[in-house]
């Protein structure tokens, strides 16, 4: 049975280097630990294989960084965690944990210093946002349709997420491991100095990065105000998928029953919902299905669909008057054409909540 005063004993006292731990209900997970001063904060710790009256010159294998101040073990080896948690002697967690956080916590502060400074830096980078390779601007267009499709308030976008990647090249910090005590000791101005040593470094191009979000966010805004005015009713087909989207995503079914209208004549049918799903959150504006079942839908299809017409065998979103699961109703086309032109909204992008 471990003395669990004994351990924390030799945890938190520097003097104390070596402690065996013999278990009583299996002697396979007992350990020899072995204990390295590091800082003024952290320990290493070293575990190798107790054997019984057995001389073993096995070497010591990395067992974990132990954090005496908070009491933490981090990235502990499977049998030190297991131990530690069986006999509730202090927390356990990863340095995975801590990168997090401090990613968090720098792109915190890299979005305060866009917000702080949007007017300089949109300046300084609009030509060179405005002078790249039109598939990029294709990209904001095509980001913004998706996203509408898949947002039931109307302006509300979500950012991409910044990720700057300074953990590999921030001098021996991360290399070392040291920026971890940093940060525990003194969070605000470690975020602080890591930060402003990306933002100087021009090989970062971090506030080009931050300059190019901002930008994207105005671009994204206007193409937003043309989906909203939807003049001539230009952007009906996102409207169109993003009711059908919203109708059938919290559905719990395999597959729903979709009713189309062509001319005159209605077909319906059976189709696999994830499959129509995915196709309006692609912002597709007709979709099929290589199932046998789906041959009578292109049977009917042929009466209606150009035969030269790369998607003859697709039944067009337009054409779904609605949509059924069992008894109940998920979508039903109102017949009466109704533009969204001049729809008011209150929600504009939020770009504090979702740049960083």
């Amino acid at each position: 049975m471990l003395n669990k005063e004994k351990f924390k004993q030799f945890l938190t006292n520097s003097n104390e280097r070596l402690f065996t731990y013999i278990d009583s209900e299996s002697l396979s997970h007992s350990h020899y630990y072995y204990k390295e001063l590091c800082d003024d904060r952290f320990v290493l710790l070293y575990e190798k294989k107790y054997y019984e009256n057995k001389m073993d010159s096995s070497s010591y294998n990395f067992a974990g960084y132990y954090d005496y101040i908070d009491n933490i073990i981090y990235d502990p080896s499977y049998d030190l965690e297991n131990m530690v948690e069986k006999n509730n002697i202090c927390k356990v967690s990863t340095s995975k944990v801590l990168i997090n956080r401090i990613d968090d916590d720098i792109r915190s502060y890299l979005k305060n210093y866009a917000l702080n400074n949007e007017n300089e830096l949109k300046k300084q980078f609009n030509k060179e946002f405005n002078e790249q390779n039109e598939n990029k601007f294709s990209c904001y267009k095509k980001e913004t349709e998706l996203e509408f499709i898949e947002n039931n308030i109307l302006g509300e976008i979500a950012l991409s997420r910044y990720k700057p990647y300074y953990q590999f090249v921030f001098h021996d910090d991360f290399r070392n491991n040291s920026v971890f005590k940093k940060y525990l000791d003194n969070p605000t101005e470690e975020i602080e100095k890591i930060s402003k040593y990306c933002l100087k470094n021009e090989n970062f191009s971090v506030k080009k990065d931050l300059a190019f979000i901002l930008l994207a966010k105005d671009w994204k805004d206007n193409y937003l105000g043309l989906i909203k005015e939807n003049k001539d009713y230009k952007y009906d087909w996102l409207y169109i998928n993003r009711d059908l989207l919203s109708s059938i995503k919290d559905v719990k079914a395999q597959y729903i029953n979709i009713t189309i209208k062509y001319d005159e004549e209605n077909l319906t049918f059976k189709f696999l919902k994830r499959s129509l799903e995915c196709d309006l959150k692609d912002g597709y504006i007709c979709s099929s299905s290589s199932d046998k079942s789906y041959d009578v839908v292109k049977e009917f299809l042929k009466k209606y669909k150009d035969e030269k017409d790369w998607y003859k065998s697709d039944f067009d979103f337009k054409n779904i008057i609605s949509i059924t699961y069992g008894k109940k109703i998920l979508f039903e086309k109102n017949n009466d054409k109704k533009s969204e032109k001049g729809i008011e909204d209150d929600h504009d992008i939020d770009i504090t909540d979702e740049m960083y």
